[in-house]
C-alpha cells in the first residue's frame, strides 16, 4: 500500500492552519508541522520532506509565500499549491511566474482542497515520470556514436547531439535554429529541399525506413561520406524529423583501397602461369575449394565448379602423385610448412607440373584449423629445360 503524501502547511494565521491540518487528516493525508513564514519554510525543507507545500501568499515578514514557493520549486523541485484570500491582478501574476501546482481560495472547504491536492499530486508525478524520460533519453542522445539531428516541419535545427558536433565540426549553437541543407554541398541542396518538403507534406520517402549514403559538408569545407536513416515524428500536432548519422569516410577508403588492390591482383594473376588459392577444412579434415585465382583456369582447363563434381582437388592430380598432395594436407593440418611437386591431368588430357606451396589458417572460436591457403607454380617448362 502506498504511503500518504507529506504536506506541508505554510500559513500565518494558526487557527486557519490548524483547520486545514484537521481536513488533510481527515482525507487521509500525512501532515507535517505548520510554519508560519516564508524563510521558516524554506528551512524546514530538508528536514521534513514535505510531498507537497500548501502555501499562503501573503505571509508575515521579509519574505512572502510567493518568493518561499519560488526557491522551493527551483531548489527542491517541490509542487506548491497556494492558499489565498487575494485575487487581485498583481498578486496573481506575480504567482503565476513562480509556475504553481494550484490555487485554493478563501474561504474553502474540504472538497477544494481535496480536489487542488489531488491534481497538484497527479500532475508532479506525471511532469517528474516526463523529466525522467528526457533525462533517460538525453543521456542516450549524448552518448550515442552516431550523429542525431532533429529539424522542425520547415527544416531548421533544433536538436544537435555532441557526436554531431564532432563529426560536422559545427557547434550547437552554431547550427541550432538553421536549415539542415547547410550540412549538404551546394550543388545537392535543392535536391533534398524539394525532398525534405515532400516527406514533411505526405509523410513518405524513399530516405524512410532505409540506411542511405550520401556526402556531407564539414564546418572546414571539407566532404567526407555519410550513412543515414530517417523518422518522421508528430508532437503537440507539430511533425519533426530526426536523421542518425554515421561518417562511413574511413569505411569507404578502406573498401576503395581494397577494390584497387583486389584489381591489381586480378591482373597480376591474369598475366602470371601462377595461382593462389584457398581450401576449407572441415570438421572431419576433409578438404574442399573454397576459392581459386583466374590463372586455375587458365592451366587446367576446369572451373572450380567442374572440379568439385569431379570429386574434389586431387581428381585431376595423377594417380600415381595422390599420395604426395594427400601427405602435404596431413602434415599442413599437423602445423608443419611444406612445399610439394606433383603432375595433374588437364582438361585436354595433358599433364603438366605443378610446384604446391601451403599454409594454414587457425580459428580461434573453434579452436582448429579450418583453411589452408597456398599457391601454385606451373613448373612443367622450367623442368624442360
Amino acid at each position: 500500500m502506498a504511503k500518504p503524501a507529506r504536506i506541508m502547511v505554510v500559513e500565518d494565521e494558526t487557527i486557519v492552519a490548524k483547520d486545514i491540518q484537521r481536513i488533510l487528516k481527515r482525507l487521509g493525508y500525512e501532515t507535517l508541522p505548520s510554519v508560519t513564514r516564508g524563510d521558516k519554510a524554506v528551512e524546514n525543507i530538508d528536514s521534513l520532506k514535505p510531498n507537497l507545500v500548501l502555501m499562503d501568499i501573503r505571509l508575515k515578514g521579509e519574505m512572502d509565500g510567493v518568493e518561499a514557493a519560488e526557491i522551493i520549486r527551483t531548489k527542491y523541485g517541490i509542487p506548491v499549491v497556494y492558499l489565498t484570500a487575494y485575487s487581485d491582478e498583481t498578486t496573481l501574476h506575480r504567482a503565476k511566474i513562480t509556475e504553481p501546482f494550484g490555487y485554493v481560495l478563501k474561504p474553502f472547504d474540504i472538497r477544494e482542497i481535496h480536489t487542488a491536492v489531488e491534481i497538484a499530486l497527479y500532475r508532479y508525478k506525471l511532469e517528474r515520470s516526463l523529466k525522467e524520460k528526457e533525462e533517460s533519453l538525453r543521456a542516450v542522445v549524448d552518448t550515442a556514436h552516431e550523429a542525431i539531428i532533429t529539424v522542425d516541419f520547415q527544416g531548421n535545427i533544433i536538436l544537435w547531439n555532441p557526436t554531431a558536433v564532432t563529426i560536422f565540426g559545427y557547434l550547437s549553437e552554431d547550427v541550432i535554429g538553421k536549415p539542415f541543407y547547410s550540412l549538404i554541398p551546394k550543388e545537392l541542396r535543392q535536391k533534398f529541399r524539394k525532398e525534405f518538403a515532400t516527406l514533411m507534406e505526405t509523410g513518405t520517402s524513399k530516405y524512410l525506413g532505409t540506411t542511405t549514403e550520401i556526402v556531407g559538408f564539414r564546418k572546414d569545407g571539407k566532404l567526407f561520406y555519410l550513412e543515414f536513416s530517417l523518422a518522421l515524428y508528430k508532437t503537440r500536432g507539430e511533425t519533426f524529423c530526426t536523421a542518425i548519422m554515421r561518417d562511413v569516410t574511413r569505411r569507404k577508403e578502406v573498401e576503395k583501397a581494397l577494390k584497387e588492390s583486389e584489381d591489381r591482383y586480378r591482373v597480376v594473376s591474369e598475366l602470371t602461369s601462377d595461382y593462389a588459392y584457398s581450401l576449407e577444412i572441415g570438421k572431419n579434415n576433409d578438404p574442399s575449394i573454397e576459392w581459386v585465382t583466374e590463372a586455375f583456369s587458365t592451366i587446367t582447363g576446369f572451373s572450380v565448379q567442374q572440379i568439385n563434381k569431379k570429386g574434389g582437388w586431387l581428381s585431376i592430380v595423377l594417380p600415381e602423385d595422390r599420395d604426395i598432395v594427400a601427405q602435404q594436407i596431413n602434415d599442413l593440418l599437423k602445423g608443419q610448412q611444406s612445399a610439394v611437386e606433383y603432375r595433374i591431368v588437364t582438361k585436354d588430357d595433358q599433364i603438366r607440373w605443378q610446384r604446391n606451396y601451403g599454409r594454414t589458417f587457425s580459428n580461434e572460436d573453434e579452436k582448429r584449423i579450418t583453411h589452408i591457403h597456398g599457391a601454385v607454380q606451373d613448373i612443367t617448362e622450367y623442368l624442360k629445360t
